[in-house]
């Protein structure tokens, strides 16, 4: 009896490791298979994000482009206005200098009264 529970012991030893080396290899091909999972998740991750960080500075140069554009408008037709202010002013002073000596308005150029 002694030597067939030996026996037994050395076989259930035997099923123990087996048992021990197959979950052991499936342990490593489950962390195998995950990893690679991990891996092409963060390659498409950063191909998404390079995409979109490709598409924000796109976005960001056209705004940046168009704000300029927006800019320049507005400063050119402030640079008119101002243009047509001096030349009122300068056509206004030139009109004042005509007023006569006894104080009576002059006329502009154009034949308008000026009165200061």
């Amino acid at each position: 009896m002694h030597q067939a529970a030996a026996r037994a012991a050395s076989v259930l030893r035997e099923e123990a490791e087996r048992y021990q080396a197959q979950l052991a290899a499936d342990a490593q091909e489950y962390a195998e298979r995950t990893r690679g999972d991990a891996d092409r998740y963060a390659a498409a991750a950063r191909v998404e994000a390079e995409r979109y960080a490709t598409k924000l500075t796109a976005d960001a140069e056209d705004y940046a482009e168009r704000t300029l554009d927006e800019l320049s408008a507005v400063l050119h037709k402030a640079a008119a206005t101002a243009d047509q202010g001096r030349a009122a002013l300068a056509q206004r002073r030139a009109g004042h200098w005509l007023d006569g000596a006894d104080g009576t308005p002059g006329e502009a150029a154009d034949g308008a009264s000026i009165s200061a």
